[in-house]
């Protein structure tokens, strides 16, 4: 036996020895610590989009400094970012790659640039080949490490081994739509008689909270076991019980003074060496994090991992605990809900450790450590927003704190509460449930879908999922931050909420001043008023108007104003949220818009003809004078939003029809001439999807990522969209400008009418009266343009005065009467009879008769 032993160390001395420096080192690596001997090229380059670094593509760690613009594109090997919150250490060293939303503003703007393999949005990293020692002999592999956090839908990283030198590459394999939460380590083994190997790894991302990163990618020579085992997760079974896995069998899992941070009586490793059970001598405490220090594993080989980190959590708070939920606001009336917010009450005598307990369903949310006392209030709300202007104008961004005035206790970040109602569910780190709310969108009257309101459940021991004993909340939530509301997206919508407090006392009555049984006390009206029967509507312009009402109780109606001639002016489409409609008012008085709107259908309409939302402008909206009014998207360019009169979210992508009407919203999509009102002008139409964008004055799709400008000649709409939109630059009521030209916006110039003609200068047709460029140029062709001359050019169209004279006579210079100053043969050369001899007649031998030497 004990020369068998010495047998193998000399046969592994010698193949160590064959294989020289490569047993203990990598062949290549890059770790991006600046010193990496694995070169690659990535695409696009590095870039962030906002600052601080937020939507990021490029490495990320320590050194980070600072952020130039936004967004921002870096050259190769700079650090453009911090470490992210959710990855916030290297596999390798002190950096790493990072990804985070990589579908946003900047790269909408590199559409068209993606290759066609692996496709639109990929993001990747392509790797050098690398030559491989030993001629295809040795043990050869290949590996990298990655991390995804908030992985959703459509989220994807994915990678591309071939053995081989070449530049062809075939196919990702990838992973989607879920995320490692931990450093995962992907592990290629080289084929026999490989040379060469090639890597690309690659992300891409919907644009959602998403984290990922790449490091430690490798090429190594495997000389028997070198990787020291590694714990691959920490799991509490119960408060006195920790399970630890590893990536490998260890050898001295038992040793308690491997273990630090709790205390740990007895550790029992199970048969297969890789799973280790931690008997603790004091519990861990309820809602706390603790944070387990391991060090010192060994595996079969020797191998001894350093040290590492992880954090556990314990909580078995339960259903019985008197955790509740009081308060939800799921649909405020902005474009993206930045006012959502959860609110938990403590309906017990005890105090409610939360630390550990999560939400996995509707939104993803892990509780820090938090102890909620005894009848008191905590909010989750939605994390703000501070991306692009206004929000990031906001110290606390678009969300609860700017609005409410007041920081919220938690904020989520992935994940949203649907406004057709879902489940809530809270549970514990054993999976036991402590809350479950399953809401529904027509509890409250269905006030809390859209109109402004939360829904309150105002006796927390009430049944938390019978309807009845949610309403909606009845107190005014006034903004704190005073003007913020356009940009919150709520515009002038009353806000009805109470969050950290408990309902108001109901006090039922007569809530009208007008009435006779006017209650000052009352906070919720009964149907109770009675009023004398003088009051009533004395406005006699009114149409409900009665001479014999003497108090005017507010209930006039009044005939809608006369239509005037608006019409749309100008329309843009341009990169990510750069859109807006802006509409004129050709005449000299103010216009009150209330009995105008905006409907619209996306893409193909359900009913042809007919729109599918009904938009409505602002109370108190109006267009001074001769002036314009503006819609923008909420997260256009600040130099649209400054334009801007009020924002909507859900403007056109291009294929989006929308059209200016007069008349009152029907309450259903209806045709015209059923709901009562009239449209008035059009851009794109309500009769099917036009593919990308519709065909304005000739050009294809120029309703996507195209200005247009209504010509000055223009003095109403026009419901015909196929008229106005014509078919060449003549006869079409536009004009369509470049991607994001927006030197019109904000006013529109009118004139009495347009000539068309040439208007270049230098052009054979010029028309100096030409107000608008038809396209009809003809470009000056310089030359010769006399066709008697030598050098008529029959493509001329201006005589350059370099014609030439013909000249008739003998061109050809052999000829004996070649004339050198013709340039025209005219027939007439001469030949004589070739007589060869000396022609000298000095010479001995001189021949008469020769007349050539």
């Amino acid at each position: 036996m004990r020369e068998s032993y010495k047998f193998l160390i000399l046969l592994v001395v010698t193949t160590t020895f064959g294989l020289g420096a490569f047993a203990q080192s990598n062949i290549v690596s890059q770790s991006f610590e600046g010193s990496g001997t694995w070169n690659y090229v990535e695409f696009p380059n590095p870039y962030t989009v906002y600052s601080p670094p937020g939507d990021v593509w490029g490495i990320c760690g320590n050194t980070y400094v600072s952020t130039p613009g936004t967004p921002y594109v870096y050259n190769h090997g700079d650090v453009v970012a911090p470490f992210f919150t959710t990855i916030s250490s290297a596999s390798e060293g002190d950096h790493y790659f990072g990804m985070q939303d990589l579908e946003n503003p900047y790269t909408n703007t590199l559409a068209g640039s993606w290759p066609a393999n692996p496709g639109n949005l990929w993001h990747t990293l392509t790797f050098d080949p690398v030559t491989l020692p030993g001629g295809g002999t040795f043990p050869i592999k290949l590996a990298f490490d990655y991390y995804t956090n908030g992985a959703w839908y459509n989220d994807y990283i994915g990678w591309e081994v071939i053995w081989d030198n070449g530049t062809t590459w075939n196919s990702l394999t990838t992973v989607g739509n879920s995320s490692t939460n931990a450093w995962t380590t992907e592990e290629f083994t080289a084929p026999a008689g490989a040379t060469h190997v090639r890597l690309r790894v690659a992300a891409k991302q919907n644009g959602g909270t998403d984290f990922g990163a790449f490091d430690n990618l490798r090429v190594f020579l495997d000389i028997g076991d070198l990787t020291p085992p590694s714990v691959t997760g920490v799991s509490v079974v119960n408060d006195s019980t920790l399970l630890v896995t590893t990536s490998e069998t260890v050898t001295n899992g038992s040793d308690i003074n491997n273990y630090a941070g709790v205390s740990v009586s007895t550790a029992s490793v199970n048969a297969s060496g890789d799973s280790i059970t931690l008997n603790l001598s004091s519990s861990l405490v309820v809602g706390q994090y603790t944070d387990v220090y391991i060090s010192g594993l060994a595996d079969i080989a020797t191998n001894v991992m350093g040290n590492d980190i992880f954090t556990v959590v314990f909580n078995n708070t339960n259903i019985l605990s008197g955790l509740t939920i009081t308060e939800l606001m799921y649909n405020d009336p902005g474009n993206y809900n930045n006012l959502a917010f959860i609110e938990f009450y403590n309906n017990s005598s005890d105090t409610i450790a939360l630390g550990g307990l999560r939400i996995d369903d509707a939104i993803t949310f892990v509780f820090p450590e938090f102890d909620l006392l005894a009848g008191q209030y905590a909010i989750l709300a939605k994390g703000a927003f501070s991306g692009t202007s206004p929000c990031n104008t906001y110290p606390a961004g678009c969300g609860f704190e700017t609005f409410f005035g007041f920081a919220p206790n938690f904020e989520w970040y992935t994940g949203y509460l649907h406004d057709n109602g879902e489940q809530i569910t809270v549970l514990n780190t054993q999976d036991g449930i402590v809350v479950d709310l399953d809401y529904d969108d027509g509890w409250a009257g269905g006030q809390g879908d859209g109109d402004g309101y939360s829904i309150v459940r105002c006796d927390p021991s009430s049944d938390l999922n019978v309807d009845s004993n949610w309403t909606a909340a009845i107190t005014v939530a006034n903004p704190a931050c005073g003007s913020c509301t356009l940009g919150l997206g709520i515009g002038s919508t009353t806000i009805y909420a109470h969050p950290m407090a408990a309902c108001p006392v109901l006090y039922l009555g007569c809530m009208d001043t007008l009435a006779t049984n006017f209650d000052s006390l009352a906070n919720v009206d009964d149907g109770s008023c009675i009023f004398p029967n003088y009051i009533g509507c004395t406005d006699s312009l009114a149409t409900n108007y009665d001479p014999i009402f003497t108090v005017d109780d507010g209930s006039c109606i009044y005939p809608l104003a006369p239509m005037v001639n608006l019409f749309f002016s100008e329309y843009a489409e341009g990169n990510s949220s750069n859109k807006y409609l802006e509409i004129y008012n050709p005449t000299a008085d103010t216009v009150d818009l209330s009995p105008y709107a905006f409907p619209s259908v996306a893409n193909a309409p359900t009913t042809v003809g007919t729109y599918e939302y009904w938009n409505d402008f602002p109370i108190g909206a109006q267009i001074l004078p001769n002036d314009v009014y503006i819609i923008s998207h909420p997260f256009a360019s600040s130099i649209i939003l400054a334009q801007a009169d009020h924002t909507h979210q859900y403007l056109s992508n291009g294929d989006d029809g929308y059209a200016l009407v007069y008349g009152t919203d029907p309450g259903t999509p209806v045709d015209p001439a059923t709901g009562g009102y009239v449209i008035m002008d059009f851009i794109g139409d309500w009769n099917g999807d036009p593919g990308s964008g519709w065909t304005v004055a000739g050009v294809p799709n120029a309703t996507v990522n195209h200005t247009l400008v209504r010509k000055c000649d223009v003095v109403q709409g026009n419901n015909d969209w196929t008229v106005s939109s014509g078919t060449s630059v003549v006869n079409s009521e536009w004009l369509v400008l470049a991607n994001e030209d927006w030197s019109d916006l904000g006013f529109f110039t009118t004139c009495s009418s347009i000539i068309y003609g040439c208007t270049d200068s230098t052009a054979l047709n010029y028309d100096p009266n030409a107000t608008f460029d038809d396209g009809s140029c003809v470009a000056a062709i310089l030359g010769c343009t006399d066709p008697l001359a030598f050098n008529y050019d029959t493509t001329a169209t201006v005589d350059d005065g370099s014609c030439i004279a013909i000249v008739l006579g003998c061109t050809d210079s052999t000829a004996t009467n070649y004339n050198a100053l013709a340039n025209t043969n005219d027939g007439s050369c001469t030949y004589f009879n070739v007589v060869l001899g000396c022609t000298d007649p000095m010479a001995f031998n001189y021949n008469p008769l020769a007349n050539t030497d």
